[in-house]
């Protein structure tokens, strides 16, 4: 699969999509692709974790480590499964008080040339567009917070 890279400025704060974005055990609620996540070991700045995905008829584990500094960077890396390799990074800069540019980067291959045929483009068009998803999913959770007027 081609590297991709997308960006977008969100009218959020920098610290609350990053949070957001970080809060993997939610993912199988917001990014519904990702079917189970179960966190094996976690410390301040990293997560190891099994990750199930499904998309369609493509189904698939992994497990991977997982890299923050707040409020600035997110980066995935596949330690076992099919792929060949999986780097993804999310970088995360305040524009202003309430918007934040959030960047992505995906580089990965799965080992299987069928599983790379069939679904190496449906994997990376669910990735690059997750900026959107976790966007909405804010969005949801801000009108379901009652007024605090």
């Amino acid at each position: 699969m081609p590297k991709l890279s997308t960006k977008k400025i969100v009218p959020y704060q920098n610290q609350q999509i990053f949070e957001v974005m970080l809060d993997i055990e939610k993912y199988p609620e917001v990014l519904h692709f990702i079917k189970e996540i179960n966190i094996n070991e976690k410390s301040e700045n990293q997560i190891l974790a099994s990750v199930k995905v499904g998309i369609d008829a493509l189904s698939f584990s992994y497990d991977c480590k997982i890299k923050s500094k707040p409020n600035s960077k997110i980066e995935i890396i596949a330690t076992t499964g099919p792929f060949e390799h999986l780097y993804a990074v999310w970088e995360f800069k305040e524009i202003t008080e309430n918007k934040t540019e959030v960047s992505c980067f995906l580089d990965s291959k799965f080992k299987s040339q069928t599983m790379e045929l069939f679904g190496g483009k449906i994997f990376a068009y669910k990735f690059q567009q997750a900026i959107e998803v976790f966007e909405s999913y804010l969005k949801r959770q801000n009108r379901q917070r009652p007024n605090s007027n």
